[in-house]
């Protein structure tokens, strides 16, 4: 099977799923994403942190951002790529309403 009739398959099944009916702390496309991205980085001979943002540091630096702060005016990601950072910090910030000045 050619990969782009691999990836066409792939999608179309991503669009099968009901992404609102699971539970709202499970990202099932992040967590999708960054499995995929693994496993074209090892086999394209590298490591995928040369990639992405593994999730446990991702989540663990999301942590330390907000962790006791009622208000957060800005998050610098100089080696933004996908956005892992940002979006766990997103759900930090309103998982323990902390106020986001823009």
């Amino acid at each position: 099977m050619s990969s782009s009739k691999l990836i066409a398959k792939v999608l179309a099944h991503l669009d099968e799923i009901d992404f609102k009916l699971h539970d709202s702390k499970v990202d099932v496309l992040g967590d999708a994403y960054e499995y995929l991205i693994g496993k074209f980085a090892s086999g394209a001979g590298k490591t995928a942190s040369e990639f992405y943002t593994p999730q446990m540091v991702s989540t663990l630096l999301a942590k330390l951002v907000t962790s006791k702060r009622r208000k957060i005016s800005t998050v610098y990601d100089p080696t933004c790529g996908s956005g892992s950072l940002l979006l766990r910090v997103d759900v930090y910030v309103r998982r323990y309403n902390v106020k986001a000045i823009l």
